[in-house]
């Protein structure tokens, strides 16, 4: 498993619970299953489809920016993902809508493959 994964992982598992919200209802809601969530909380994914990363901060709420930090964290992450982190990381605000874009791209392409 990417180290970041764990952090990520157990960044949702914390904000879950802060907000009293159960992994069967995210379930319920997002149309994910309850095995996927656990798994993400509990480190025990090896990868994770952008979609259903998604699916889950927005449930949550979890802003977005905060989780590229916790990504950015990992020593073992390579030089490209670090850069394209740095480089969304450093997006002004006026430019914010743009990354909402990008995540429906991204959704769309995962539901392709």
């Amino acid at each position: 498993m990417q180290n970041y994964l764990v952090k990520i992982g157990s960044a949702v598992k914390k904000i879950r619970k802060e907000k009293s919200i159960t992994i069967e209802k995210i379930a319920l809601d997002t149309g994910l299953s309850p095995a996927t969530i656990s798994y993400l909380e509990n480190s025990t994914l090896k990868d994770i489809k952008m979609s259903t990363l998604f699916k889950i901060i927005d449930y949550l709420k979890i802003d977005f920016y905060l989780l590229l930090s916790i990504v950015l964290e990992d020593k073992n992450l390579n030089k490209n993902k670090r850069d394209l982190i740095n480089k969304i990381l450093s997006v002004k605000d006026e430019e914010i809508n743009k990354l909402d874009s990008f995540k429906e791209v991204i959704n769309t392409l995962d539901n392709i493959s």
